[in-house]
């Protein structure tokens, strides 16, 4: 299905979020998980026009056609999935902004698990006591968080919206996530990943010796899977042979490599993400 927004960030011609803003609503109810999990937090319904989330996602747009239980009665249900997360998602959808998420006025929320080019690390404090890295309170988490959501939904769009954001914030700070890549490795499924392959970018171009070694902000080296020790390993071999350590990185010359585009259709080079 064409989406009604092209990749460049521009409204198409054809189609418009406020026209989309009309007719029936349909019930979105996340969370809780299975019936037999006690732990898991109560549900949380949504109330979201189907116009507009079946623009954005084949998921619904499968969902709400049909002879399937979703269409006749209106409701569709996401146990699996966090109310928190989803919520951005239906923010961005309604203002194309992935709002609360790449202001540079809430950089101390990335302090548990960011560390600047320089290898040192920035840690909050509560009563005197260091925070221990808590990959859950991050900005750059919750970025990750809503690219596995855009995952789930089939929405390239969402994707390619958390990409820049998350690009612009890493602009914006001067600051790189840390303490991620168990999360994004168990999240996605193939170096195929714009997310897996931005992650390694950042190591293989931004790194100093802290970031292997010495500081907290190794954990991904100690904790992280072996496949993203070989991704890091193959790509950090890659920019020494072709002598890049010096250039441009590559999401400021060319961003639209962590994008997917299934119709094709590219970013206009001149087109950068902005500070």
């Amino acid at each position: 299905m064409t989406q009604p927004y092209n990749l460049e960030g521009k409204q198409n011609a054809n189609v418009k979020r406020a026209t989309l803003i009309t007719g029936q609503t349909i019930s979105v109810i996340v969370g809780g998980g299975d019936d037999d999990d006690n732990d898991e937090e109560s549900p949380c319904l949504f109330l979201v026009h189907r116009k507009l989330i079946c623009a954005f996602s084949p998921f619904f747009n499968a969902a709400c056609r049909g002879p399937w239980k979703e269409h006749r009665e209106g409701i569709v249900t996401l146990p699996e999935e966090d109310p928190a997360t989803f919520e951005l998602y239906v923010k961005w959808l309604y203002t194309g902004e992935l709002v609360d998420c790449s202001s540079p006025t809430t950089e101390d929320e990335d302090a548990d698990n960011t560390a600047d080019p320089q290898g040192q690390e920035r840690k909050r404090t509560v009563e005197g006591d260091p925070f221990a890295n808590d990959q859950f309170n991050t900005v750059y988490t919750i970025l990750a968080c809503a690219y596995f959501l855009g995952d789930v939904l089939l929405d390239h769009t969402f994707k390619n919206a958390v990409i820049d954001a998350l690009i612009r914030r890493v602009k914006q700070t001067n600051r790189y996530p840390c303490a991620m890549a168990a999360l994004v490795y168990e999240n996605t499924s193939s170096w195929a990943s714009p997310l897996r392959r931005l992650l390694v970018d950042f190591y293989a171009y931004a790194h100093k010796r802290d970031w292997f070694l010495g500081s907290n902000r190794a954990m991904d080296m100690d904790n992280g899977p072996r496949e993203f020790l070989r991704d890091v390993l193959v790509k950090l071999v890659s920019v020494q042979e072709e002598g890049c350590k010096e250039c441009l990185h590559p999401w400021d010359s060319d961003f639209c490599q962590y994008h997917v585009h299934p119709d094709g259709v590219r970013c206009p080079k001149t087109f950068q993400v902005r500070r």
